[in-house]
């Protein structure tokens, strides 16, 4: 759990620094760099995927800790 959190982390990091890269660009106070937009591009697209499996996961745990109340509860 601590790896997948870390690993959001710099995701989020990651996705900051390309959202102010695109930021500049749409200023027009920096030439796009088609080379670099595009690994950018799939890093954060790496990113956005290890996201949504993080949220899977963690609603998976959250549906089994659920489930566990219940039976508790019966």
């Amino acid at each position: 759990m601590q790896l997948l959190k870390l690993t959001w982390e710099k995701c989020i990091k990651k996705g900051k620094v390309f959202l102010n890269r695109m930021k500049k660009l749409s200023n027009c106070t920096e030439k796009p760099q088609n080379k670099e937009m595009q690994e950018r591009n799939l890093t954060l697209e790496g990113c956005i995927w290890m996201g949504e499996v993080f949220l899977n996961q963690m609603k998976k745990l959250l549906n089994g800790s659920e489930k566990q109340q219940n039976k508790d509860m019966q």
